[in-house]
């Protein structure tokens, strides 16, 4: 007698669901923290002329290699690399704006007992934040220029250890948390209203613990990173950008 087993196979719809309901869970987690809360309106303050007069309009891509300042268990740095992309909106020279990034090559960190290596730890993680972004010079949007940009946002990590003597491995979730960064760099001109951005990071963070497992550390990481942005410009400003065209290129 023959038993005929049916797999059922994965509804993608509900799988796109799910992975939707993950993001706006995230969201919603980040807008109830009170600190954010309080973070979120000094930002609001500080740029609300510039959200009022809306003149600028600017999307970036970007990709880091990092190096991991970590506490203890972690006693060396370690090299790895993330991609990601901001949106930001304001006048020309002062926007607020929304980062998002994740591990593209995740971090690995060699454990040790007694001298002797006993494990590593893999530590993914994705971030999503807001941030203040200025670029001091008289065109931003057209023109060479110093970037400084500061920051606050929710990392979700998930932990891979793999046993060195075994191979075995065991995967954990860490609880979100929260950290702040800031970076400066420049800013070069290739197109009418295209950028090379380039610029260094620092992004502090504290990793909640995972019960008898890990305890609670600094996780902060440096970041170089390099991008390419675009500007729209709008309002009144926008005529005095074409000039700039113009004698740039002729048209």
């Amino acid at each position: 007698m023959h038993t005929t087993m049916k797999v059922r196979q994965p509804n993608l719809s509900n799988l796109h669901y799910l992975r939707s309901m993950g993001i706006c869970n995230r969201i919603t987690n980040m807008l109830n923290c009170g600190a954010f809360k309080v973070l979120i309106t000094l930002i609001a303050i500080i740029a609300l002329p510039s959200l009022v007069s809306a003149q600028n309009l600017i999307v970036e891509g970007f990709s880091g290699i990092n190096t991991t300042k970590y506490g203890s268990p972690y006693t060396s740095n370690t090299r790895y690399l993330n991609f990601g992309g901001r949106l930001a909106g304001g006048m020309h020279k002062l926007q607020l704006g929304v980062e998002y990034s994740q591990d593209l090559i995740s971090p690995q960190l060699d454990l040790e007992f007694n001298g002797a290596p006993f494990g590593t730890d893999e530590i993914t993680s994705t971030y999503m934040g807001i941030f203040l972004r200025s670029k001091l010079c008289r065109y931003p949007a057209a023109r060479f220029g110093l970037v400084l940009r500061a920051g606050a946002g929710i990392y979700d990590s998930k932990l891979t250890f793999t046993d060195a003597v075994a191979g075995q491995q065991l995967n954990y979730n860490y609880d979100q948390y929260y950290g702040a960064n800031g970076g400066i760099g420049f800013s070069f001109p290739f197109g009418k209203f295209a950028m090379i951005e380039t610029s260094y990071n620092v992004y502090y963070s504290k990793r909640p613990e995972i019960p008898n497992l890990r305890q609670s550390y600094t996780s902060t990481y440096h970041s170089l990173q390099v991008g390419i942005s675009y500007n729209f410009i709008f309002g009144k400003i926008k005529s005095k950008y074409e000039d700039i065209i113009k004698i740039r290129y002729g048209g």
